[in-house]
């Protein structure tokens, strides 16, 4: 077994030219909340972008502008364990772990456990919550035992 620490993948930034990062950088300034977005391909008329999609399109731009690495998947209505594990960065026999203890609801289709994204998302957001209370206090004890920070 490695003795190495492990370290979660980083997904590399889009690979853009520095005129390529002004340009969008210059059209993210443009856009305006209250304006309507048109797309247009080559001599096609130019195409109305809903506006639900408008502050999507103009975050995922902004974050290429300044080349940060942007993510782009399909919504499903269910995850896998194995799919919750990746988000969380976790393996998947602790989300089937953490299923079985009642702290994830999922639903059995089958053999197959399924996770709703909403669900997840209340797991993580929840999990982060208690991490910052943990930090918190255990900041909180260090100065009272006056440890230096």
């Amino acid at each position: 077994m490695s003795t190495a620490p492990y370290r979660y993948r980083q997904s590399a930034g889009p690979d853009l030219s520095v005129e390529e990062r002004v340009s969008l950088a210059e059209l993210v300034a443009e856009a305006k909340p209250t304006a309507r977005l048109h797309l247009q391909v080559g001599k096609r008329r130019p195409v109305l972008i809903p506006q639900a999609l408008q502050a999507r399109i103009i975050e995922v731009l902004q974050l290429a502008s300044s080349g940060q690495p942007v993510s782009v998947q399909a919504l499903t209505k269910t995850l896998s364990t194995q799919q919750a594990a990746d988000r969380l960065g976790v393996s998947r026999p602790h989300v089937v772990s953490l299923i079985e203890s009642g702290l994830l609801p999922a639903t059995k289709t089958g053999t197959h456990r399924r996770i709703r994204p909403c669900d997840l998302a209340a797991y993580e957001a929840k999990q982060v919550k208690q991490r910052s209370q943990a930090l918190s206090r255990l900041m909180k004890a260090t100065r009272q035992l006056g440890l230096g920070y």
